[in-house]
């Protein structure tokens, strides 16, 4: 029996596990032999010019599948907009709270360059607001759109595409579409067969630079981001659930979160709890068609955990190259990258690259910074599902709630 407890944790842990693997030891290597890191850098290099390469039909089929399905199957109707209320407040002030923490406890020296060789800013300086914003959202030829620094653009193409293809309600186009999101999530799942490898040898190469600070910086940021996680699945969580639930239901609450909590930590996958997820609310009186509609969009665009992670993902790229993240314009452009990249993150086991890129992409800095941000993800992941599982559940709860009031009156 304990053995095979131990293969089923290696099987759910074992990419995880691995990935830190990798880049422990490369950080070690990076560290203690500084000399011999040069000649892992080419190792590292070629997997994230592959991984880049992957990175584009990936998000295009994935955007343009999940928007196609979602437009044929008419699931954004009356109920999007108490929706889209509910997430956007819990994602606000999830993100809010991360910057001011941030603020207060700098994971990096406030101002310091900390940018390895060959990660430098890309943006133009010198652009207006107007400016920045078209050159974000926007490419002037069609070509542009296959860069990696253009994300954000070919996910508004995407997103297009795939409504497009459900007003044709053709059955080929969308399974075309679908079929394009499955072999190329396949092609990244084999490449992240070689991803404790290709990380760990990159992450020599920038150890060997960057010294001790990068890693008390991570250090650092898992500490922040446990300490806001706790808070939110201890406190803030339960509270809400009070008020959409009341003091009769709240009784069941803990015990209506325990499967969809162990589904959490055991699969490390958001895709995997929507069963239990539905259960759960079911059992505390969510109407059917709000829980059977809100639980699919929001498992795979409201991930309140991801969010967090996402803000303190912007900030670190920010601290990284040298960005002041004090006020009022900052703290926007920080809160608002940080929620939208959440938007794109997959819903399955390291299932972030996507926002990783966009992250680079928005603030400017060159794309291979992507790598260095992907170990906060590998850090955060079990806390990160956790809290998307648990926040999806508490804003099906509120908007149950939301819901009765609108249709009282």
């Amino acid at each position: 029996m304990q053995m095979s407890n131990i293969r089923i944790f290696w099987h759910n842990y074992k990419q995880t596990l691995l990935l830190l693997g990798g880049i422990v030891a490369g950080g070690a290597i990076g560290f203690v032999l500084p000399d011999v890191a040069p000649y892992l850098k080419p190792v590292g290099d070629v997997f994230m010019n592959l991984l880049f390469v992957l990175i584009v039909p990936l998000v295009f089929f994935s955007v343009s599948n999940s928007v196609a399905n979602l437009t044929r199957r008419n699931m954004l109707g009356r109920m999007l907009g108490s929706s889209l209320v509910v997430w956007v407040v819990m994602l606000l002030a999830a993100a809010v709270l991360t910057y001011v923490v941030t603020l207060i406890y700098n994971p990096i020296e406030a101002g310091a360059n900390l940018m390895a060789e060959g990660v430098e800013m890309v943006a133009e300086q010198g652009q207006s607001i107007g400016e920045l914003v078209v050159n974000t959202v926007t490419v002037s030829d069609f070509q542009d759109l296959f860069s990696i620094r253009h994300i954000l653009p070919l996910m508004l193409v995407a997103v297009l595409v795939g409504v497009a293809a459900a007003k044709l309600d053709s059955d080929d186009v969308c399974a075309f579409l679908e079929k394009g999101n499955v072999m190329t999530g396949k092609a990244l799942e084999l490449l992240m067969g070689a991803g404790p490898l290709g990380l760990g040898c990159y992450f020599a190469a920038v150890a060997s630079q960057m010294g001790g600070m990068l890693v008390v910086g991570y250090g650092r940021i898992l500490l922040i981001y446990c300490a806001i996680a706790a808070l939110f699945f201890g406190v803030i969580n339960p509270l809400l659930a009070l008020f959409a639930v009341g003091k009769e239901r709240m009784k069941h609450y803990w015990q209506s979160i325990l499967q969809p909590t162990v589904t959490a930590v055991s699969t490390l996958s958001s895709s995997a709890c929507m069963p239990a997820n539905l259960l759960a609310c079911k059992q505390l009186g969510v109407q059917d068609d709000v829980a059977e509609s809100t639980i699919p969009i929001g498992t795979h665009l409201f991930k309140f955990g991801s969010g967090i992670s996402c803000t303190l993902k912007v900030l670190f790229v920010f601290l990284l190259t040298g960005h002041d993240i004090a006020g009022p314009t900052a703290a926007l452009a920080v809160i608002g990258m940080g929620i939208l990249a959440s938007m794109v993150v997959g819903a399955v086991p390291t299932g972030a690259g996507t926002a990783e890129l966009l992250i680079c992409s928005m603030v400017g800095a060159d794309p291979r910074m992507v790598g260095l941000v992907m170990v906060i993800s590998t850090l955060v992941d079990m806390p990160a599902t956790l809290l998307n599982v648990n926040g999806n559940m508490t804003a099906t709860l509120l908007i149950n709630k939301l819901m009765k009031k609108n249709d009282s009156h």
